[in-house]
């Protein structure tokens, strides 16, 4: 790596936006005028570090199963969720929705394990599900969505 390099940007306004890894970078400003020339001098150089982004992995849907079917005899249904564990998080929350864009959401659950078992729940037809991880620093993306069929 480089220990020193040089780069002039310009940019409009007070925000700088880096693509740069996760690293001590050492920064200046000046001002400029509309056609880019310097009106001031530089500032002092000040110490920038850039830390690596949050992310956390997203779980996967196992059962229900896609495709799915499960029999209701009185309108009333026991379904078992499960999905791969999440190390990072803490708690899981779980959608059930009427479609699989989740605009029609049938239920939101929570729990801290990686499986949930929702008891007696009046469910009919074809009912999508997704999960995702959640924790101090940030959630997961949601899960793949997966369906199971109510009859």
């Amino acid at each position: 790596r480089e220990l020193a390099s040089s780069e002039e940007k310009l940019v409009e306004g007070s925000r700088v936006e880096v693509e740069d890894p996760p690293g001590k970078y050492f920064m200046r400003v000046a001002a400029a005028n509309d056609a880019g020339e310097a009106v001031s001098a530089f500032s002092a150089t000040a110490v920038v570090t850039i830390e690596a982004g949050f992310s956390m992995e997203k779980p996967k849907a196992i059962t229900p199963g896609q495709g799915a079917r499960a029999p209701s005899s009185d309108g009333r249904l026991s379904v078992k969720f499960s999905w791969s564990p999440v190390p990072t998080a803490e708690i899981y929350s779980i959608e059930l929705a009427a479609d699989p864009e989740f605009t029609q959401i049938i239920q939101k659950l929570r729990t801290p394990q990686s499986l949930f078992l929702l008891k007696q729940a009046p469910l009919k037809g074809r009912v999508f599900w997704r999960v995702r991880g959640e924790g101090a620093k940030g959630n997961s993306e949601w899960s793949a969505p997966s369906y199971f069929d109510v009859r």
